[in-house]
């Protein structure tokens, strides 16, 4: 009797999923999702398996959402639908879906197309923002989001930086180890470029001479890496300052300074405790110094952590992406407050 109560538990819970998944989605789901307070899983569609046919559906039924009430609505509604996306991608969680297939990109490009209809707003200027943190976290190229976000607002200082980000995703991945990489000279000095431009805007300095700094470290031009580095300051992010030392310490290291690199990583350290990449470094290089027991202790309190601290390191190339979740919350904000204008 037991088995068949289960066995019934479970065909009512398909039978129950899959009426769901037939829900027939329209354009007043839009609505909803706003009345919802930007939550995309009240809209039917988004319960639908098959990726492809979802984003068809989403910008057939967003065209005519859009268009619904009139053109003094319409473009407040491409921002809400714009908006929209970003969030849909980040609910379905299909961001790692776009090396592999078109539906997820095409979408976002769709979105990208709607919020540059008219004037440069800041809602569109968020959006841009938060949309670089989406595409770094999936390995996605930059290049043509930055494009259009320099052309539509061509004095944004973190739209500078993300050029600069942009060109330098072409020597990512590199073999790993200590080996100075050589890319082509053209690359490179466009890379360098970039990055001046950007550290000349105070509000990316810091990050465009770490950036810089450790293209030259990976070059193995230790001393040009230095300089960069203290060009940069004592950001007071925490993310950036970790990065710093982080660098810092290598470069020394690599330059047999070794009292040196044990300062920076100990002030990595400090600027993110047991993050592992700078803790390990840390331990390391006390060993080289022949502090075994300092070394040890360190290594085994990372190890006895009950979870690991997030390394800034692991977000060095999606580094837009420790800002998403601000940027969105600001997004909704600003599209909420200029669609009831």
């Amino acid at each position: 009797m037991a088995w068949f109560l289960r066995a019934s538990l479970v065909l009512a819970v398909l039978a129950s999923s899959q009426a769901r998944w037939q829900v027939e989605p329209d354009a007043s789901d839009f609505d909803r999702w706003v009345r919802a307070d930007w939550n995309p899983s009240v809209v039917p569609l988004l319960n639908r398996r098959d990726l492809t046919r979802v984003v068809d559906e989403l910008k057939t039924l967003g065209d005519q959402w859009i268009g619904a009430d009139g053109p003094e609505l319409a473009q407040h509604r491409r921002q809400q639908v714009a908006t929209f996306v970003l969030d849909f991608l980040l609910t379905r969680d299909v961001a790692y879906e776009w090396p592999a297939g078109a539906p997820a990109r095409r979408l976002f490009e769709w979105a990208s197309d709607l919020i540059r209809t008219g004037p440069p707003s800041e809602a569109e200027r968020l959006w841009y923002l938060a949309g670089m943190g989406l595409l770094q976290r999936t390995g996605s190229s930059l290049a043509m989001h930055t494009l259009h976000a320099r052309q539509r607002f061509p004095d944004e200082p973190r739209f500078v930086l993300a050029q600069a980000l942009s060109d330098e995703q072409q020597f990512w991945p590199e073999a790993r180890g200590t080996q100075p990489f050589s890319p082509a000279a053209t690359d490179l000095f466009r890379v360098q470029a970039r990055y001046r431009d950007a550290a000349a805007l105070p509000a990316v300095a810091a990050e465009a001479n770490v950036r810089l700094g450790h293209v030259e470290l990976r070059r193995g031009r230790y001393s040009e890496a230095l300089a960069l580095f203290d060009a940069a300051g004592d950001p007071p992010e925490p993310w950036l300052r970790y990065i710093r030392y982080l660098f810092m310490g290598q470069a020394h290291e690599r330059s047999g300074q070794l009292d040196a690199a044990e300062r920076a990583y100990s002030a990595a350290f400090m600027a993110v405790p047991y993050a592992q990449s700078a803790t390990l470094a840390w331990a390391s290089s006390l060993r080289q110094r022949g502090q075994m027991a300092e070394a040890t202790t360190l290594a085994e309190r990372l190890l006895e952590l009950p979870s690991p601290v997030a390394d800034p390191w692991l977000q060095y190339v999606p580094s837009e992406w420790r800002y998403f979740d601000a940027r969105m919350s600001e997004l909704r904000e600003r599209v909420r407050r200029e669609a009831t204008r």
